[in-house]
């Protein structure tokens, strides 16, 4: 494509193309090819148009004029293409060097960064997690896993000093923002948040699934699918449900495992999908909880099992818990 074009010239891919009439030819024109980078010098003197070339001692003649006036306005229109030319050759390097030093790097920051973000995300539910447990608890090793579906008679095991805080709240809402490790019911119009560990062979968590189910369009409801005493069969569903990158989808597979009409022929081999499921599970029993269900509101309270009984008196709680 020519960068600059005039009636007897054109430049185009860094060459100077000029069509030179001869004069001693009717109706014959030659061409005359240089390439700009060899022009060391452009002349223009006695009606000629002249350049030094740059491997080239000798002054080469590009066209001659029966006058001055007509040698030095084609000089002038020349020699002014040729100067827009390297302006532009210029700018594209200035461009190129801001890409190449600037952008670049920026965007290749800015994806690792993000790259980074979303590996973290897939552990750091659990990492993260356990680690500020460990903190906040004086006797880390006095954290003993979870009895499995026992009812709420009072606590049997000593809990993590973080439950009840909000501090678990916003640990609990960064692990459903992956989509991994929970199965999202989001209502935008509502400020009320539960977080709910469940095990899809627990009766109480079949009894809680109901009840949510229920309020599912009044709250936003996060379920943490664990395996307390889930055989390796409903592992591998739980590790499908994990897996599933839609989310509508996911809550049909959760339906149909939480009603006891799962799949044993499902084989799973992709290792994040278990270590979603495993994470959670660590997690449960990190806190110390009695046993599944657990549902946590979003100041992280533990809402009492005997009002998690049905839809009533868990929305009474949450009326009367709100902030």
């Amino acid at each position: 494509m020519s960068a600059f074009n005039s009636k007897s010239f054109e430049i185009k891919n860094n060459r100077l193309i000029y069509f030179k009439k001869n004069t001693n030819e009717i109706n014959n024109t030659s061409v005359f090819i240089i390439n700009i980078s060899d022009i060391i010098n452009l002349t223009c003197f006695d009606k000629k148009i002249f350049y030094v070339g740059s491997n080239k001692e000798k002054e080469i003649i590009i066209d001659e004029f029966i006058n001055d006036y007509d040698a030095v306005e084609q000089y002038k229109k020349i020699y002014h293409s040729i100067y827009k030319y390297h302006q532009r050759l210029g700018r594209k390097k200035i461009l190129k060097s801001i890409i190449k030093w600037f952008l670049i790097p920026i965007f290749s920051f800015i994806f690792i960064i993000s790259l980074y973000s979303t590996v973290l995300q897939n552990t750091a539910f659990q990492q993260i997690f356990l680690k500020t447990l460990m903190i906040k608890n004086q006797d880390p090793n006095s954290l003993k896993s979870a009895t499995p579906d026992t009812p709420d008679t009072g606590y049997q095991h000593k809990q993590s000093s973080i439950v009840g805080t909000k501090q678990l709240a916003v640990i609990l809402e960064d692990g459903t923002k992956s989509g991994l490790f929970t199965i999202n019911s989001e209502n935008p119009l509502s400020k009320t948040k539960l977080f709910v560990f469940t095990d899809p062979l627990c009766p109480y968590c079949q009894k809680l699934d109901k009840v949510l189910n229920e309020i599912k369009s009044e709250y936003s409801v996060y379920l943490y699918p664990v395996n307390v005493i889930s055989n390796d069969a409903v592992l591998n569903n739980l590790a499908e449900i994990s897996c599933e990158s839609d989310v509508e989808r996911k809550k049909v597979l959760w339906n149909s495992l939480i009603n006891n009409t799962y799949s044993t022929d499902i084989h799973i081999q992709d290792d994040k999908c278990f270590k979603s499921i495993e994470a959670n599970s660590n997690v449960f029993k990190s806190l110390g909880l009695a046993g599944t269900p657990a549902v946590f509101n979003e100041n992280g309270i533990q809402i009492p099992n005997n009002v998690l009984e049905n839809s009533i008196k868990l929305k009474k709680w949450i009326a009367e818990n709100a902030q």
